[in-house]
């Protein structure tokens, strides 16, 4: 019984049965703080347990070479988009589970923890969606006006544990949320402009 359990957790033909996907959501829980509330199917988001970030790779560069001229100018996040950009719903447990592992490994690439510790997802799945309307308002002209571009213009790259403002804080769940919104945006840039508003303050003044 017991290799016949192992078998099923591990081999790739099991992925899409039942039972190896009841077993990665336990995963996904234990590793990356998804609540029992993300698995049920009368939750508001059902398939929450399933969305995840999207990662860029050398093969997505090449891939996306001929859309360059097309890029926003947003400062993209450590995993090489954008946060509207970011989210990737996976087609099952097992895929969010490796995904989720890819995450924690870039963001704290340069530490100690990069091969033991697990970011929380949904703070990052949060942190997504935040900042994802926020680019997506600076973006809009019809919205923001010339305000959004000069918004867009000051924010900054994301930034890893190893690089971030809370580098040398203490573990705690509120340094690791605030962890989570900085990895897309790392703060903004000040304007020194005399004849404009600095826009730096209101989202980071």
């Amino acid at each position: 019984v017991g290799n016949r359990w192992l078998s099923t957790f591990f081999s790739s033909d099991g992925h899409e049965n039942e039972q190896a996907e009841f077993l990665w959501r336990q995963a996904l829980a234990r590793d990356f703080k998804f609540t029992p509330v993300h698995f049920r199917c009368g939750s508001s988001d059902p398939l929450h347990h399933l969305r995840t970030l999207r990662i860029k790779t050398s093969e997505d560069d090449d891939d996306e070479e001929e859309d360059e001229d097309n890029e926003n100018e947003l400062g993209t996040s450590i995993f090489g988009y954008t946060a509207r950009d970011s989210i990737y719903v996976a087609s099952n447990a097992f895929e969010s589970w490796r995904y989720w592992s890819k995450v924690s490994r870039i963001f704290f690439q340069g530490t100690d923890k990069s091969d033991t510790e697990y970011v929380n997802g949904p703070y990052f799945l949060r942190a997504a969606e935040l900042w994802a309307k926020v680019e997506m308002w600076c973006s809009d002209d019809d919205r923001s006006g010339e305000l959004g571009s000069r918004i867009i213009d000051s924010l900054e790259p994301g930034a890893r544990q190893s690089s971030g403002r809370f580098a040398r804080t203490i573990d705690c769940e509120a340094a690791h949320a605030y962890e989570a919104i900085f990895a897309f945006h790392d703060g903004q840039k000040t304007t020194n402009s005399d004849d404009a508003v600095d826009v730096s303050i209101g989202l980071f003044g």
